[in-house]
């Protein structure tokens, strides 16, 4: 599933198309999405994406069922990230110079915020998306304890059920976060000319090097396939295969990765990059888990766009 710009009409349209690019359907025009990202529930059914409205840029859902749109945000809203079982979807909003990560039903109804930083103690740094706990229970964002000098950054552990907040005291500050496994977490550090990918284990407390890439990258932002076999950063993008640590990198920068980027079985991935041809042009490309190419018919977008989404089935 994807969003694509009609170069003539500039009218915004979400399309969905088997991986192989056949049977292409268009399924309703939209307003324009203001950042590279979409996100889409299980079947398809609820698809996420930040709109404008006046000066706001707040998050929208398109329902593919009723072919019905909603606001689910009155502020700027940016990254909505569904839950792994798609039964919730997660986002942060900016209200003044507060941001706060907030998360609702798949219909956008149950709406609860999980922090507020001009009430919480602290304050979230928003480098990439919120990173929802294998099983759903808690996700990972980062932020800084408030009056903490230096103003420090580490990883937050939010429990959904209770809402409390749990400091993840890395050793370093961490800019972007996932989940290796239920009790592990996983994010890169960059130093001179190399970044090093550590995983840390939240019962231990311990850090330990999973790899280090040369040259280093120049964006922080990660993901954990959903099998969790694989890991792969942005910018130059590269992945890396939890089981052997071997590393292939292709030759992107400023990729727009995210979890439902990732196919069900976490084999192949999806992701769009704008081309260096066309300035306004962002194109969509298909990849192993292991960075290999595999065809995808070319679908060019002009100016604002979405990255593509596998629509899981049920």
């Amino acid at each position: 599933m994807f969003v694509a710009r009609d170069p003539q009409t500039r009218v915004s349209t979400l399309y969905r198309m088997n991986s192989d690019g056949s049977e292409l359907t268009a399924l309703t025009a939209i307003t324009a999405p203001t950042t590279p990202r979409i996100g889409v529930t299980i079947g398809g059914r609820y698809v996420y994406y930040t709109g404008k409205t006046g000066s706001e840029l707040p998050l929208f859902a398109f329902d593919a069922e009723m072919r019905t749109q909603r606001s689910l945000s009155d502020v700027t809203a940016a990254f909505p990230t569904p839950s792994p079982r798609a039964d919730r979807i997660a986002w942060f909003e900016v209200r003044g110079s507060a941001t706060s990560l907030v998360i609702a039903n798949a219909d956008g109804s149950g709406r609860t915020v999980l922090i507020d930083s001009s009430n919480s103690g602290f304050s979230l740094r928003v480098v990439g998306a919120p990173a929802w706990s294998p099983d759903g229970s808690r996700i990972a964002v980062c932020g800084s304890v408030a009056g903490s000098s230096p103003a420090i950054v580490l990883p937050l552990l939010v429990d959904i059920a209770t809402r409390a907040t749990t400091v993840a005291t890395t050793p370093r500050s961490v800019q972007h976060v996932h989940w290796l496994d239920a009790n592990t977490l996983v994010y890169a550090s960059t130093a001179g000319s190399k970044s090093t990918v550590h995983s840390y284990s939240i019962a231990t407390n311990l850090e330990a090097i999973l790899s280090e890439l040369v040259p280093a990258l120049t964006n922080s932002a990660i993901s954990v396939s959903p099998t969790r076999e694989t890991i792969v950063l942005a910018s130059p993008l590269t992945f890396i295969d939890v089981a052997t640590r071997s590393v292939s990198t292709l030759g992107v920068a400023d990729a727009i990765i995210h979890d439902h980027m990732w196919s069900a079985d976490g084999s192949e991935l999806v992701y769009g990059l704008r081309t260096a041809s066309q300035l306004y042009s962002e194109r969509l490309f298909r990849v192993t888990r292991l960075g290999n190419a595999k065809p995808l018919p070319h679908v060019d977008s002009l100016g604002s766009s979405s990255a593509a989404c596998y629509v899981r089935m049920p």
